[in-house]
């Protein structure tokens, strides 16, 4: 596991109750509510020193909400910053892009209290339950998630990154219960400044999101859409079945250039036709030129031409607005912007 040292032990002194974390920023630790069971003080255990640190629980602040407790989060402040690396979260559609790929989580079970140990597992979009997602073992091999995993983070094996936190195991099932990261985000709006999308920082993303669930079209023609979409881009994984998750393809899993993945999204933004998305390309692939999308009730609507490099975007009065050459590593306002 990259940089393991981010995992976390946490210990409520005197309790005699143990589980996992995730330490998310220089001075926050993610963990599940029943381990530290609304007591206000906890001592954390990173990976780079043996020594413990003292942490306090939150009740206020842009790291709690109301709703958390009841969801099984917490969310613990160290009294003083650590230098250790904080952990890398995956897009909020991680548990589609991943379906079915290796996950594993540190956790610190009986017999493994001091060193902990990990646990193997994969996770499906098809196995909700409720807003959680059920967890599988992948075979009947090795040790599984039990007491002393609650609070870690189910990391996807192949990019390191954090896509959840388990929240309960069945041990003798080999079942488990992870809480994802959209999920976590919603009891914990701190982390939504953390998540970056590939090049895309956590502004922009969390903007992208906004713009993505304004534009997402009726259910009776997604399916069509997306369709037509995995016939123009090579590649895209056939399962995915939201706008928000192929964006999210299109940016992380797809193994493009950064000019090549920004002419993807923007074609496939500005094709949604509505005017949050096309306000996205233009605050963040044409860097402020008006992309042209039509206002509701407007005379026309955005012609988009393609071929392997090249995108061009015209807008309702035949002018061309914006253009993206795979050669020249960035969206251009076109004639009619400039």
């Amino acid at each position: 596991m990259r940089n393991g040292l981010w995992h976390a032990r946490v210990e409520v002194p005197g309790s005699g109750r143990r589980g996992s974390g995730t330490l998310v920023s220089d001075r926050h630790v993610l963990t599940c509510a029943h381990v530290v069971h609304h007591d206000p003080f906890a001592m954390v255990f990173l990976g780079d020193t043996p020594t413990p640190r003292q942490a306090r629980l939150l009740t206020s602040g842009p790291w709690w909400t109301s709703t958390a407790d009841a969801a099984d989060v917490a969310v613990l402040e160290l009294a003083e910053p650590v230098t250790v690396e904080p952990a890398r979260f995956g897009p909020y559609s991680s548990v589609d892009l991943y379906a079915g790929q290796e996950l594993t989580a540190y956790g610190f079970p009986p017999g493994f209290e001091q060193i902990g140990v990990s646990a193997t597992f994969t996770a499906s979009p098809v196995r909700m339950l409720g807003r959680n997602v059920q967890v599988d073992a992948k075979d009947n091999v090795g040790v599984w998630l039990q007491q002393g995993f609650a609070g870690a983070a189910a990391v996807h094996v192949s990019t390191g990154r954090v896509i959840g936190m388990i929240k309960a195991a069945a041990r003798d099932h080999r079942i488990g219960m992870m809480v994802p990261v959209p999920e976590l985000a919603r009891h914990v709006p701190g982390l939504d400044r953390l998540i970056s999308l590939g090049p895309f920082d956590p502004y922009a993303y969390t903007a992208l999101r906004s713009a993505l669930r304004a534009s997402s079209p009726a259910p009776e023609f997604a399916g069509r859409y997306l369709a037509g979409l995995r016939a123009q881009v090579p590649g895209l994984p056939r399962h995915l079945n939201t706008v928000q998750a192929v964006a999210e393809a299109l940016v992380m899993e797809l193994m493009f250039s950064d000019d090549e993945m920004a002419y993807r999204l923007g074609a496939f933004l500005v094709q949604l036709g509505t005017r949050e998305a096309g306000q996205w390309v233009a605050d963040f692939l044409l860097h402020g030129a008006d992309p042209g999308i039509p206002k509701p009730g407007g005379d026309g609507r955005i012609e988009v031409a393609m071929d392997r490099y090249h995108v061009t975007f015209i807008n309702a009065r035949g002018v061309q607005i914006g253009n993206h050459n795979g050669q020249s590593n960035a969206f251009q306002p076109g004639p009619g912007q400039e």
